[in-house]
């Protein structure tokens, strides 16, 4: 008698998983903040790339807002857990400091994924300013968009920095990131 084979060959893709990530149940993915110059002007967004941006920083002089987006998902996600956000940035001869949102756009809708944090006022020149941000868990569509929105308020020279590839070797690094928990479904 001749067994069947249930496999006949051999798979195309092994898929392979951190067991940190397969027991929590989320994996999470860096996104680096990017400036982009474009014929309608500059524009912010987020990468997976540690590519060159347009600029290395940005002096905003005041309390600025900035949408960082990641193009439209291509198929559903849902984000659980705790993003972790980080950027440099040099308080010069002003202050510095950060208010960050974590958002879904889905068409024109915005929805909160974390609550605003607000970060310190930087230190005496260059400062990292890094924390955690506690994430709702939100079910992304087709087509929706992940937006991290930053409110810079900076006065004098002080600039925060959004170099993916880090291009000066600048220490603390000039590589601005959100780090962002996707629930993995098992």
């Amino acid at each position: 008698m001749t067994l069947p084979k249930p496999y006949s060959h051999t798979p195309t893709a092994i898929i392979s998983f951190n067991f940190t990530d397969i027991a929590e149940g989320t994996g999470s993915v860096r996104y680096f903040l990017i400036q982009y110059q474009t014929s309608a002007g500059t524009t912010y967004g987020l990468t997976r790339q540690a590519d060159r941006t347009a600029n290395i920083s940005t002096t905003p002089g005041g309390t600025v807002e900035y949408d960082l987006d990641l193009p439209p998902f291509n198929l559903p996600k849902v984000v659980k857990g705790t993003a972790v956000f980080g950027v440099g940035g040099d308080k010069g001869n002003g202050v510095l400091s950060f208010v960050v949102t974590l958002k879904k756009l889905s068409g024109s809708t915005e929805t909160d994924v974390t609550s605003a944090i607000t970060s310190a006022a930087g230190g005496v020149g260059e400062d990292w300013f890094i924390f955690e941000m506690p994430c709702t868990q939100t079910h992304f569509k087709i087509g929706d968009i992940l937006r991290l929105n930053i409110s810079v308020v900076a006065s004098g020279t002080a600039k925060w920095n959004h170099d993916p590839s880090n291009s000066e070797g600048a220490n603390p690094t000039k590589a601005g990131f959100i780090s962002v928990p996707f629930k993995i479904d098992i």
